[in-house]
């Protein structure tokens, strides 16, 4: 469990404010080091792309890698290292659709132990991903996979807009 706490810091580093203002925020070019990072914390993750992601507003890159992010982190989390995890990132027409699925703690593993009752902190992952999401006037789906064990994150973005600012109360638009 240190091991993996430890994973979870790495991809939650935790910059002070000078340092992270100063570097450039990640996009679709830093997934590859990103999925490198979760497979040395021992996760199988295979990973595909389709489009021109290039292309695609530096913000709507930083959104794409946050989802991805948590999604990974959620699986590590929840699933555990002995979980398979695909990765999906595909753009046509104007539209990102990130897609990771995980196949569940497999049968005789360990549960992580957030998953045994252990859980001192809920996280803000699932609402960041729809925050995200929201932001470019996206859609989500999370849940429990229909087809087979474990679960999906299915997040479709709209690159074509601008971001979609909350109003000044803090409501979302």
């Amino acid at each position: 469990m240190g091991e993996l706490r430890r994973v979870l810091g790495i991809l939650r580093e935790d910059e002070d404010e000078a340092d992270r203002r100063l570097s450039p925020q990640p996009g679709i070019d830093d997934l590859d080091a990103l999925l490198t990072r979760v497979r040395a914390a021992g996760l199988a993750v295979t990973y595909d792309t389709r489009g021109t992601l290039g292309a695609l507003g530096s913000g709507v890159q930083l959104a794409v890698y946050r989802i991805v992010q948590e999604a990974l982190t959620n699986t590590l989390k929840h699933a555990g290292r002995d979980a398979g995890t695909e990765v999906a990132v595909t753009t046509e027409g104007g539209t990102v659709r990130i897609r990771v699925t995980d196949t569940g703690t497999p049968p005789g593993a360990h549960a992580p132990a957030t998953l045994q009752g252990a859980a001192d902190e809920p996280g803000h992952g699932l609402i960041g991903i729809r925050q995200r999401a929201a932001l470019y006037g996206g859609t989500v789906t999370i849940g429990p996979s229909e087809d087979r064990p474990g679960w999906t994150v299915d997040v479709q973005l709209d690159a074509a807009t601008d971001p979609v600012h909350p109003a000044a109360d803090g409501s979302a638009p």
